[in-house]
């Protein structure tokens, strides 16, 4: 992610959280997707002006944090490829 702080070095707390990430998911793809989810996000990049510190690498890999941002709540509700068109759906 070009707009985050870069990160020096992957030790300790963050090797542990990296790993347990990689045991879930085992593909470099998983991780290239998240970052490329994580950089379109106006709100985790600090864009908006919600959060202008915006994320970093230990807060998207908290496990916590990850589900949020796999489940798609820091998506810009603007995209559309994470806006569901629900107008054919029978109720």
């Amino acid at each position: 992610c070009s707009s985050l702080p870069k990160i020096q070095g992957i030790k300790d707390d963050r090797q542990t959280r990296v790993r347990a990430v990689w045991k879930e998911h085992k593909t470099t793809e998983f991780f290239k997707e998240l970052f490329i989810r994580v950089e379109k996000s106006d709100f985790l990049t600090g864009r908006n002006g919600k959060w202008e510190q915006g994320a970093n690498f230990d807060w998207i890999i908290k496990p916590a944090n990850l589900r949020k941002i796999l489940e798609g709540n820091y998506d810009n509700k603007t995209d559309p490829k994470y806006t569901k068109d629900y107008s054919d759906v029978k109720t």
